[in-house]
C-alpha cells in the first residue's frame, strides 16, 4: 500500500487538533481548581471569613481564562504566524511507515514509533509526543482507503 496525501492544513483542522490536545488537561485542571474553590469556600465559611469565596472564585475563573487563551488563542495564532496555514504538506504512507515532506523538511517515521494516534471529527492525529502531533485532514481519504489507514496506524 503507498498512498500519498497533498494538502495546506486550514483552521478548523487545527483548532480540532488543539482541542483534542488540550481539552484533557483543561478538564483536570478545571476539576482541581473546582475542588480548590470548593475547599477555600468551606474554610472561608467555617472560619468566618467570607472574603475568601470571591477572592477565590475570582481566582478559578481568571487562571481557567488564562489556561483557554494560553492553549487556544496562543495556539492559532502561532498557527498563523508559522506559516502552517500556507504550507504544502505532503504524507506518503506505505507499508512499516509514513514519510511527511515539506518545503524544507523530510521525516520518515515507523508506525510502532508513534506516541499515540486519535481520531477527531475532522482529522486523524498522529501524535509523535504528548503534545505534538502530525495533522491528517479526514477530507483527503477516500471511504474505501479509510479502514486500511486506519489498521496500519493502529486506530
Amino acid at each position: 500500500m503507498k498512498k500519498v496525501y497533498e494538502f495546506v492544513i486550514k483552521k478548523e483542522e487545527y483548532r480540532d487538533f488543539l482541542k483534542a490536545t488540550f481539552s484533557g488537561s483543561s478538564r483536570t485542571l478545571g476539576f482541581f481548581l473546582l475542588i480548590m474553590f470548593i475547599t477555600i469556600s468551606l474554610l472561608g465559611a467555617f472560619s468566618g471569613n467570607p472574603l475568601m469565596i470571591p477572592v477565590a472564585f475570582i481566582a478559578f475563573i481568571c487562571i481557567m481564562v488564562y489556561n483557554f487563551r494560553k492553549n487556544f488563542v496562543s495556539g492559532m495564532k502561532n498557527f498563523v504566524k508559522s506559516g502552517l496555514s500556507e504550507r504544502k504538506i505532503t504524507y506518503v504512507f506505505e507499508d512499516k511507515g509514513f514519510k511527511i515532506i515539506t518545503e524544507n523538511t523530510s521525516n520518515d517515521l515507523k508506525y510502532k514509533k508513534l506516541f499515540k494516534v486519535k481520531e477527531t471529527d475532522l482529522s486523524i492525529l498522529l501524535y509523535v509526543n504528548k503534545e505534538s502531533a502530525f495533522i491528517l485532514p479526514k477530507r483527503l481519504i477516500e471511504e474505501n482507503d479509510m479502514a486500511e489507514l486506519k489498521s496500519k496506524i493502529g486506530i
